[in-house]
């Protein structure tokens, strides 16, 4: 069992750090997490309750990105990575709802965008080729 453990910024002031678990290589669902706030913070305990499932997604997502090392990156990164070809590695840009994904890992710079994140991820990894994709 292989895991990768990150640190979630939710705002300035307060931070979530996880581990998250992978098996053979995909994503288990699990996730152990451990809430870091100030125990007098009431309002910010009742914001984690009401709002685990997208604390789980958001969590999800940075483990995804973290054990495959893909970089999150602006927009701006991303037209210097396609223009330049440089750096090394993979990327992916979230642009009003639509996932940008770059593997520049051979310094070919291959970019495809989707309307999944997990799509995205799993072009990144080479699960899929676009033209099986597309078919």
């Amino acid at each position: 069992m292989k895991c990768c453990s990150h640190i979630a910024y939710f705002d300035k002031k307060k931070k979530h750090t996880f581990i998250a678990n992978f098996k053979d290589d995909e994503f288990t669902g699990e996730i152990y997490y451990c809430l870091m706030f100030h125990p007098n913070d009431e309002e910010y305990g009742q914001l984690i309750k009401e709002d685990n499932e997208k604390l789980y997604e958001h969590i999800k997502r940075l483990a995804l990105k973290d054990y495959y090392d893909i970089r999150e990156i602006t927009k701006e990164e991303a037209s210097k990575i396609i223009e330049t070809f440089e750096p090394i590695g993979k990327f992916i840009l979230e642009d009003n709802g639509v996932f940008v994904g770059i593997d520049n890992s051979t310094g070919d710079c291959w970019v495809e965008e989707f309307d999944n994140f997990y799509l995205c991820v799993d072009w990144i990894r080479g699960k899929f080729e676009i033209f099986d994709f597309e078919q």
